[in-house]
């Protein structure tokens, strides 16, 4: 049986769109559903009905990485609850995603993270190999912060007959994460680029 599977890089709304999914479809297999792969090429034997790919401004991505090591979402997992966050949470995603963990202090803040200077996650390269992908299977690219305008495009592109249950928007508590002027050039100097390119995306497209 072919699978409808969620991709993206983090920090998305990627486990809250999987999570409606699976209750409208009846498909609890959620980690099934649920992917953060970089390279197209690991697909290429899976049998994948539809993906929808996930992408959001570098900016919030990465402030929601960091933000976990203070506090722990319910919508941070699958059968999470609200509480402590996870020091080593940022360096684990890094690995997660195939980034450059080896060279992510586990201990790292996004202080220390951005005097680093260098994107170890490479959004940027997880984001392309996908733009640029050739596939067998259909893509949706949806932008998090238009995912609650585009719920019924997103039921018809899956085949689901219900509305999804994607709930109230809501804002994300990382951008309460203060950075102070050095740290905000920094983190402009690193993603600017990013930044742009995904600014110049439409909200929905297909590939």
């Amino acid at each position: 049986m072919q699978q409808i599977v969620v991709n993206s890089f983090g920090g998305c709304g990627s486990k809250h769109l999987t999570k409606a999914i699976s209750r409208s479809t009846g498909n609890y297999s959620l980690e099934k559903i649920h992917l953060h792969e970089r390279f197209p090429s690991n697909l290429k034997n899976k049998k994948i009905a539809k993906m929808v790919f996930l992408y959001a401004d570098p900016y919030s991505v990465i402030k929601s990485f960091f933000w976990r090591q203070q506090v722990k979402s319910e919508r941070h997992g699958f059968n999470s609850k609200s509480g402590k966050g996870i020091q080593t949470w940022p360096f684990q995603h890094c690995k997660n995603i195939d980034g450059v963990f080896g060279s992510l202090n586990p201990d790292w803040t996004i202080k220390e993270f951005l005097e680093h200077g260098e994107d170890l996650f490479k959004l940027e390269e997880f984001l392309d190999n996908w733009l640029e992908a050739s596939v067998k299977f259909p893509i949706m690219f949806l932008r998090y912060d238009s995912m609650w305008d585009h719920i019924d495009e997103v039921s018809r592109f899956l085949d689901i007959d219900t509305t999804l249950a994607l709930g109230q928007k809501f804002c994300r508590t990382s951008e309460k994460m203060p950075l102070n002027d050095k740290q905000q050039a920094e983190f402009e100097r690193i993603y600017e680029t990013l930044s742009e390119k995904v600014s110049s995306l439409e909200d929905v497209f297909y590939k």
